[in-house]
């Protein structure tokens, strides 16, 4: 197993890490066949977005007032990876960049399994993970020329690193990890950078360190945030001269004119006294409200004949739409029924009794049928082929809807690359276990529930992922908008929700934890989501070291072959470690061990000793009580009755002595043999590592 995945799994069973890459491997590979080239009518625009992305000309070409209006939403992630992909020959084109986003995905779902696996031990996980994987939901995007399927998994990478940073002890790699993530999601949709920042913002708020590294981190959140927001923004500005950044522009009028297509007398004198266009009058709008082209062409009337830019463009449009949903009393209930739809509800958003149009000039009832339709469209599931729909749109010499009019113009050539793989398969391959079936709001219940469960049982894991929903929900709340496909994102929060929340929940796990912990032999105190296989992982909840009628709650005197701790002694007082060394004494068997690992005061370099002094500048040095030295850590094993080896320690003449010693009595992942940083030969980092035996005989 290489480096790299033992770094990501830490040190937990590889047969757990084997399973879940096996399982992300195969499902996606499945699925990468089953739908193959999957496209919708904005693929045309990632296209040409992606042709235009090096050259001054072309991007100017591209950014007309039409895209400007309509477009401007538009980042750079998605053309990114295509353009990269049409370095290649035509024909593996589409591959290439399907299986990018394949093994993306797959890597962000392996990394939330394990990450949950470490926190709460259980294959509850694996079967998660084998379920999503199988639904097409889930793997419609990553087939498919559009931005779902980058913003999901950097979602997920982005919210399980937050949660990794709060629960394990932190590392550069993660912190630099998440400030990646944010900047590289915020060229799929603008906002996610945001989102994710907020979530690693909550993890450095309850991570337990000192204020002054809590907020430099926070900081440097603020400083991806701007770097995602205005990457692009600016490359643009230096090819074509045009600053501007994602913004709604005409859409707030569709948006608004759906909720209101009826407005009263008074709101359509409001609306002409505010600038509304001639064309189409206030006084007959009628059936579904405005549509989005017909917003684009007042956008583009506004910009040409006013000379209005895209911020006036859309703060007019904005003042319009506060006007037509004023105008409507129960606009706010329209409004949640939009975010519900939007966060996944895709029946019960417009539950209820149906008595007349409610939106889109349709009833309720019309409404949910219309979102079924949509969502099994949206899956790739309504049909076995979707050639006659691919050839509409790329292979047309007139514009396609919906792309502003630059569709026309890398059409021939998209569908050249896209129509080869086009998958004719009946649609019961892409969804084997008639999992699209259930509807939608089921899944999004499980990951609601699970949210719940990690509220109540572990809040700030809850809090973190709860963040991002209620942001979501609040963003579409704001702009009134719903469909199943502005859900995706969410579902990174809902799968690792209902990982961790579902193993929290399980009726059985508090009964088989206990079972497991009163047969396990090898114990692992403080173990911080550390585990190794045949030890029992224990924290301060399930095992507090200080307190002998824990230990007599689970075993009896003298049952346990080993306990374990490494680096856990040096937040005690001398008095508390001493009670602590005590208890382990007397439930260890006569030969039984235990193996402590902890700072080493006698270590020579002046910075590692700041580093883990009490109140020093290491990642929890200031909870750290005592530095202890191997003479004052024998002298505590001495006491309490175990015969001691020391097996790695620095003297106090500044010499390093190390006795060979097996990992099967307790790996110490901070020593000089195991420690990555000591790879090279060169002693960078050692811990005082000592075992404390009990005699076969007890004095």
């Amino acid at each position: 197993m290489s480096p790299f995945i033992r770094k990501i799994g830490g040190s937990m069973d590889r047969r757990y890490l084997a399973w879940c890459i096996a399982i992300a491997a195969v499902l996606h590979l499945y699925a990468l066949v089953v739908f193959g080239s999957v496209f919708g009518i904005d693929s045309s625009v990632y296209a040409a977005l992606a042709e235009s992305l090096t050259s001054g000309e072309q991007m100017r070409a591209f950014y007309t007032p039409s895209t400007v209006v309509s477009c401007s939403h538009v980042s750079c992630g998605t053309p990114i990876l295509w353009k990269l992909s049409t370095l290649l020959p035509t024909k593996l084109a589409w591959p290439a960049f399907a299986l990018f986003q394949h093994a993306l995905a797959a890597f962000a779902t392996v990394l939330a399994t394990i990450t949950a696996h470490r926190i709460v031990p259980s294959r509850w996980h694996l079967a998660v993970l084998a379920l999503v994987s199988l639904h097409p939901y889930f793997q419609w995007a990553h087939n498919a020329l559009m931005s779902e399927s980058g913003a999901l998994s950097l979602m997920l990478i982005g919210l399980t690193l937050a949660v990794r940073i709060q629960v394990f002890a932190p590392r550069k790699i993660e912190i630099a990890g998440i400030l990646l993530t944010i900047v590289a999601a915020a060229q799929f949709r603008s906002y996610l950078g945001g989102f994710i920042a907020a979530a690693a913002g909550l993890s450095f708020f309850f991570a337990r360190w000192p204020w002054r590294q809590r907020f430099a981190y926070m900081a440097a959140l603020g400083g991806a945030v701007a770097a995602g927001a205005l990457a692009f923004p600016v490359q643009r500005y230096l090819l074509t001269g045009q600053f501007f950044l994602p913004q709604p522009g005409a859409n707030w009028l569709p948006v608004a004119s759906f909720i209101n297509w009826k407005p009263s007398p008074d709101a359509v004198a409001q609306l002409n006294a505010h600038g509304w266009p001639k064309e189409p009058p206030a006084e007959k709008l009628t059936g579904p409200g405005i549509g989005y082209d017909v917003a684009l062409d007042i956008g583009v009337r506004w910009m040409k004949e006013e000379g209005l830019t895209l911020p006036q463009v859309t703060e007019r449009a904005r003042a319009l739409a506060r006007i037509l949903i004023a105008d409507r009393p129960d606009a706010w209930l329209i409004r949640t029924r939009c975010a519900l739809l939007a966060s996944g509800f895709n029946g019960l958003a417009f539950a209820g009794p149906s008595r007349g149009p409610v939106y889109w000039d349709r009833s309720l009832s019309q409404l949910r049928s219309h979102n079924r339709k949509y969502y099994k469209r949206l899956i790739w599931m309504e049909k076995a082929s979707y050639r006659p729909d691919g050839e509409g749109y790329f292979k047309a010499a007139s514009p396609v809807p919906g792309s502003a009019g630059v569709g026309h113009r890398v059409g021939p050539r998209l569908w050249a690359a896209l129509e080869p793989y086009v998958s004719s398969l009946r649609p019961r391959w892409r969804d084997p276990l008639f999992l699209s079936s259930l509807p939608l709001d089921l899944w999004t219940i499980f990951g609601i529930a699970g949210l719940g469960v990690c509220i109540v049982r572990r809040p700030a894991i809850g809090l973190t992922l709860g963040v991002v929903a209620a942001l979501h929900f609040l963003l579409y709340f704001l702009i009134a908008l719903g469909s199943a496909r502005y859900s995706y994102p969410l579902l990174s929060c809902y799968f690792f929700s209902t990982c961790l929340g579902g193993a929290l929940a399980l009726p059985s796990a508090g009964k088989m934890e206990r079972w497991r912990r009163k047969r396990a032999k090898k114990l692992i105190l403080g173990a911080g989501g550390t585990t190794f296989t045949g030890w029992y992982a224990t924290d301060r909840e399930t095992l507090d070291v200080l307190k002998r009628e824990d230990f007599r709650s689970h075993w009896k005197a003298s049952s346990r072959d080993a306990f374990l701790a490494e680096h856990v002694w040096e937040h005690f007082t001398a008095d508390d470690a001493a009670i602590a060394v005590r208890n382990v004494f007397e439930f260890l068997r006569p030969g039984g061990r235990l193996r402590l690992a902890v700072p080493d005061g006698r270590n020579p370099d002046p910075q590692y000793l700041e580093h883990v002094r009490p109140g020093g500048s290491g990642p929890g040095a200031d909870d750290h009580k005592v530095l202890w030295t191997v003479e004052s850590l024998r002298q505590l094993l001495l006491d309490a009755g175990f015969q001691v080896v020391a097996l790695e320690y620095w003297d106090a003449a500044g010499h390093f002595h190390a006795e060979p010693w097996s990992s099967a009595d307790g790996h110490v992942r901070r020593s000089k043999r195991f420690d990555p940083r000591n790879q090279d030969g060169t002693i960078r980092y050692t811990s005082l590592v000592i075992d404390g035996i009990k005699p076969q005989v007890a004095s």
